[in-house]
């Protein structure tokens, strides 16, 4: 918790946090996973560098050191860790250059979205194509808890009961 502090009321986030952990204890720990997104800037130089004491008036940053171009990376695993869930991938292009022609398929899951966030589109997505079969297969049917933020792109119309 951290931000405006003062606002925040700790009994209730206390007592949120001790219904989840009831809920919880119902499921063994292999069938409680967890899910969460992750960015990553596959164009950025380092922003920073070693330069010696006496070239610092002459070096200057490029404009590549500011390129903000990414990709999300949706993870996901159980609490024992022995199930790891293929990493998804979400960038901006539909059909990418690199994965174009024959025998050029992605290994990954990947989903197409126009800033390459994660949003209620792509979450159905996922959830339908890569969580609900993974998980289906691994427990043969048998109810399974997920944890994940509470970003508003993870609100969408999928049942809880197909987990």
């Amino acid at each position: 918790m951290h931000g405006q502090v003062g606002a925040a009321n700790l009994v209730a986030a206390a007592a949120a946090v001790e219904d989840i952990l009831r809920r919880l204890e119902a499921y063994p720990p292999d069938r409680i996973y967890n899910m969460d997104e992750k960015g990553l800037l596959y164009r950025c130089l380092p922003s920073r560098s070693y330069v010696p004491r006496r070239d610092r008036r002459h070096a200057r940053g490029t404009k590549a050191m500011r390129k903000m171009e990414q990709a999300t990376l949706v993870l996901c695993t159980n609490a024992t860790g022995n199930h790891k869930l293929p990493v998804a991938m979400i960038g901006q292009a539909e059909s990418p250059v690199c994965f174009r022609g024959e025998g050029n398929a992605c290994p990954l899951p990947s989903f197409n979205q126009k800033r390459a966030w994660m949003d209620k589109h792509v979450y159905e997505r996922w959830w339908i194509t890569v969580l609900l079969p993974a998980v289906h297969q691994r427990h043969r049917g048998a109810k399974s808890a997920l944890i994940m933020d509470n970003a508003s792109a993870h609100d969408v119309n999928v049942s809880a009961e197909d987990l």
